[in-house]
């Protein structure tokens, strides 16, 4: 096995190919922002996992 990775489509849709990663390096944040942007902020993202995680989210500082 040579280790090498399958070309894929950015998980982004910006239908470039990446080497092998879900994403084109710094891609994964545009989709992060259009989380946040599409549920209305970061506590309610926060709100909307825990509610379906059934589980709290830790924040360690």
């Amino acid at each position: 096995m040579t280790g090498k990775k399958t070309p894929i489509v950015c998980a982004c849709g910006c239908n470039a190919v990446t080497c092998g990663d879900e994403f084109i390096q710094g891609h994964d944040s545009f989709v992060f922002d259009a989380i946040i942007r599409h549920v209305g902020g970061i506590s309610n993202l926060r709100k909307i996992v825990e509610r379906i995680t059934g589980a709290p989210i830790v924040v360690q500082r």
